[in-house]
């Protein structure tokens, strides 16, 4: 092989480590840029849920706040004592759809999810008609309250759903 014939197979295997490279680095920033913003998306959902657990809590705590939802409650007539139920069933259901949302988005082991959705659904089975009328119609979203529904619907034929 002559100088030049190696000058020649040099560039084209520069050109070609070049582009690999470039590709490799493309690559990465994407999955930095996907990662990066499926992260915001779970914190986000996190810093909600953690107002929402406060506000929760106020309102459990405060009386004026419970007045207040009673005189305001869209769906029905409800008493003081049915709002602080509804709050409590918030705050229960608020960490099983956190697990719902994990689940979805991969970050969470199924198992674990499983266990979470299954204790909450045989914790609130008994309370289901006033759960669909008073706390689903507050911000739950379809497939979240359709995975608890199909649970209850175990739980009719079954009499409980396994702890996982």
């Amino acid at each position: 092989m002559d100088l030049e014939t190696l000058a020649n197979i040099s560039k084209i295997a520069s050109s070609i480590a070049s582009v690999l490279l470039l590709g490799v680095s493309v690559t990465v920033g994407i999955f930095v840029y996907k990662w990066q913003r499926e992260a915001s998306k779970i914190s986000s959902i996190q810093k909600l849920h953690d107002d929402l657990r406060f506000y929760n809590q106020l309102v459990l705590e405060n009386d004026d706040l419970q007045d207040m939802e009673v005189k305001h409650h869209r769906w029905g007539t409800i008493t003081k004592d049915e709002v602080k139920k509804m709050y409590y069933y918030f705050i229960l259901f608020n960490v099983a759809y956190n697990s719902y949302e994990a689940e979805n988005r991969g970050a969470i082991n199924k198992l674990v999810y499983e266990s979470q959705v299954n204790n909450v659904a045989n914790t609130t089975y008994d309370e289901r008609e006033f759960i669909k009328k008073h706390v689903f119609p507050r911000g739950y979203e379809n497939g979240f309250r359709k995975t608890i529904l199909s649970k209850w619907e175990i739980i009719d034929s079954t009499g409980t759903l396994p702890n996982v």
